[in-house]
């Protein structure tokens, strides 16, 4: 997909800022203000501070439906032997990388950010009036609270990576009440809960892992 970034960038001290933020990407736009500030202190961390709006993201238009299968090999001349190929094992696709993730990257600098979207999406799921804050701050990353609609329900959610010890550790919790899954061009029932029963949410998830 195509890239197209439009700001105006100013220039004060240590800080740079990107005003009226304008990304593209194919039919996806991103809007807001971006700032990065380096200081002079010794030790001290580079933070990036902001506001995005994501508008309506198409993600599943986004990433696109993957790689092409590869083409099937050609048949065997009549009366000739049908043999297997040899197997390379590159069919085999790894679920996690064999190399350490680089947790320590997350220690280097800060991050506090609004993010928000009209409509936020892939092809299973919509979430709208999406919000949410990310903050990273001495090693642990946030993404809390996250706050949106998801059909006539809601989602809550919260997620961190605390990458200031080790081994890493990775949280993550989200509840929904009242939820339907929601395509861009379509709804199909997800989540319901019976009109008689307490407000708790219809579906939750908690998980916590660590990492070495």
């Amino acid at each position: 997909e195509p890239l197209t970034v439009k700001t105006k960038l100013s220039l004060g001290g240590t800080s740079y800022k990107a005003d009226a933020l304008r990304v593209g990407i194919g039919d996806n736009e991103l809007t807001g203000t971006l700032a990065f500030t380096h200081p002079a202190e010794q030790g001290a961390k580079p933070m990036l501070q902001g506001k995005l709006d994501l508008g309506t993201l198409d993600l599943a238009a986004l990433m696109g439906s993957g790689e092409a299968e590869p083409a099937a090999a050609a048949p065997a001349p009549e009366g000739e032997p049908k043999t297997a190929p040899p197997d390379t094992g590159q069919g085999i696709e790894k679920v996690f990388p064999s190399d350490p993730l680089p947790f320590e990257a997350l220690r280097s600098f800060d991050i506090d950010l609004d993010i928000t979207a009209d409509a936020l999406g892939t092809e299973t799921m919509l979430l709208e009036q999406f919000a949410a804050k990310l903050t990273l701050n001495s090693g642990v990353l946030k993404l809390a609270p996250v706050d949106a609609r998801v059909g006539q329900g809601t989602l809550n959610a919260s997620s961190f990576i605390d990458a200031s010890t080790s081994p890493a550790v990775l949280e993550v919790k989200v509840d929904l009440q009242d939820g339907t899954s929601r395509r861009f061009g379509g709804r199909s029932a997800h989540c319901h809960r019976s009109p008689r029963a307490t407000r708790r949410p219809c579906s939750s998830f908690h998980r916590a892992t660590a990492w070495s």
